[in-house]
């Protein structure tokens, strides 16, 4: 018995649950009851080291970059995405009086939560290619607040974890729907890794996008990547070798995308008079492509700021805290997508 389901039979929020335990005094009396009734029913004991933290305070977030096993994944901090979100998180976190301790661990690693039994940190981001969500509950139990940004595992609605996640599959439906409208419908897709949750609603989306515009999505347009620059040079590669290369290529990333242009470029095919690229992400590279690549800009910056200041707005007590944000990526339009009719045949 824990916290999470001391929270669901008591049909309230497990951060409810843990101001009874802490007795806070900013819960209903009648909602107090109901809590207390259903710990003394399951004879649920708090753990004392959660009692504890509510007074103690470190002015310490943690900052948990959970590292795959699966050693194809990119690396967080020297990856061209992931890198600014760190740092705006360290950025934001000081502008509030608040110190971001860095912990790298493998998902594997039995000692994920250290710094959390050490009682050194006061609350917790993790960022991760895997499924912690078993983690950020037992985090969760210990007493802390923890926030995601959610990129491939899809977080409960529980109270008591801060979210801040990308609709994926409407961001890569708008990137598809916009190749469409400019008269393509011969559509490459190169898709992440397939096992990952954002890359299973970003090729969702696209499929979405062909059905919803009456046009056949075929499974010969699909190229399995993942997320790395051979991926969009072997993906147009096939493409040409089977005398099937699409008029429009939408990549899951921008480095699938940098890599098609370049593999592009190599075999005297033009951008976007022959073919039309698009990637997705908008890391900083992408302005400095040739041509400069037409991108989905998720808002990787808002999202870091608004985790790290609803987490401590959280932890000051605040009322009224917004716990979970979904964002949309925003069409950015450069010179490597033109419209079909503009373009010469050979």
């Amino acid at each position: 018995m824990n916290s999470f389901e001391i929270a669901r039979l008591a049909g309230v929020s497990r951060s409810t649950v843990t101001r009874v335990i802490n007795n806070y005094g900013n819960v209903h009396p009648k909602t107090k009851s109901k809590v207390l009734k259903v710990m003394e029913e399951y004879n649920y004991r708090p753990n004392a080291t959660a009692k504890k933290l509510s007074s103690k305070k470190s002015n310490v977030v943690g900052l948990l970059v959970i590292k795959d096993i699966d050693q194809s994944s990119p690396s967080f901090l020297a990856d061209a995405f992931f890198g600014p979100m760190i740092d705006t998180i360290i950025h934001s976190a000081s502008k509030r009086g608040y110190r971001i301790m860095l912990d790298i661990k493998e998902e594997n690693d039995k000692n994920i939560l250290n710094l959390f039994h050490d009682k050194s940190i006061d609350a917790g981001i993790f960022l991760s290619w895997s499924n912690l969500q078993p983690t950020l509950h037992e985090a969760a139990d210990l007493g802390y607040h923890c926030g995601v940004i959610d990129f491939d595992f899809a977080i409960e609605r529980d109270d008591s974890i801060v979210v801040m996640d990308v609709s994926d599959k409407q961001s890569a439906y708008k990137a598809t729907k916009y190749l469409i409208d400019l008269g393509h419908q011969h559509i490459g897709f190169i898709t992440g890794i397939k096992s990952k949750r954002c890359s299973i609603e970003r090729l969702e989306g696209y499929k979405s996008a062909h059905l919803e515009s009456g046009l056949e999505v075929n499974e010969c347009d699909i190229y399995e990547g993942f997320f790395n620059e051979v991926d969009g040079n072997a993906a147009v590669e096939k493409w040409m070798e089977t005398g099937k290369l699409p008029t429009a290529i939408f990549a899951a990333n921008d480095k699938m995308a940098i890599g098609a242009l370049n593999a592009l470029h190599k075999k005297g095919i033009r951008v976007p008079e022959d073919v039309s690229v698009i990637g997705y992400d908008d890391v900083i590279l992408s302005q400095y492509t040739s041509p400069k690549l037409s991108t989905m800009k998720v808002p990787v910056s808002e999202m870091a700021h608004n985790l790290i200041h609803t987490l401590i707005d959280k932890l000051e007590g605040k009322e009224g805290v917004q716990k979970r944000r979904t964002f949309i990526a925003e069409l950015v339009e450069r010179e490597s997508t033109a419209k079909l009719r503009k373009m010469k045949k050979k």
